[in-house]
């Protein structure tokens, strides 16, 4: 966390093993320990307890210490969870797989799938969200194939990597401020308002 001695770690063991579904395909799950989001020194003292993994990828809202994150399917949601308070869904909608944030937690963008809806910027204080531009990576299962975003610092740039070509590359999209003002008031927001 920064400007702290303040880390975010995963507490829980992870131990696969396979398991009949109702339609009686085996698919793989944990069977270890839950697994469970912390927040403490970086020495390892003063555990405080964020959330269970609830997770599918998460990072921080920028230099807080919260938690903010793609949910883990059937949840197509972005969650935030801190020490001492329930996790909330912030958006809802498409399903969300990778976010980041800007430094000031103002924004978040992430990538989509299932279906690919493309990347979504989201105005964290007024919970709207739209696309911001289609990367048209494959999607497949293997790290290239993900968009991955990442917002800068001021939020203005969005850096993400798609393999439209046959090869994987760094694409940047220009945000401008006209398009952040419009999704922060509304104005362009294609998903609606959530809790």
């Amino acid at each position: 966390v920064h400007g702290t001695d303040r880390i975010i770690a995963h507490r829980g063991t992870v131990v696969y093993d396979t398991e009949a579904r109702a339609d009686g395909v085996r698919g793989v799950v944990n069977v270890g320990d839950e697994l469970s989001v912390w927040n403490l020194k970086s020495d390892g003292t003063d555990p405080q307890y964020v959330s269970p993994l609830i997770f599918a990828h998460a990072t921080t809202l920028g230099l807080s210490g919260i938690v903010q994150g793609t949910g883990k399917f059937p949840h197509k949601c972005i969650w935030v969870a801190e020490a001492g308070k329930e996790p909330e869904k912030l958006v809802s909608g498409p399903y969300f797989w990778h976010s980041g944030a800007s430094s000031d937690g103002e924004w978040i963008v992430s990538d989509t799938n299932w279906p690919d809806q493309g990347l979504q910027l989201i105005h964290v204080p007024s919970r709207n969200f739209t696309t911001l531009c289609h990367p048209n990576a494959t999607q497949d299962h293997v790290e290239y194939g993900h968009p991955h975003p990442a917002l800068s610092h001021d939020g203005r740039i969005c850096v993400f990597r798609s393999d439209r070509t046959g090869m994987s590359q760094v694409y940047v999209a220009h945000i401008t401020d006209e398009f952040r003002e419009r999704l922060s008031s509304g104005d362009i927001a294609s998903g609606p308002k959530w809790f």
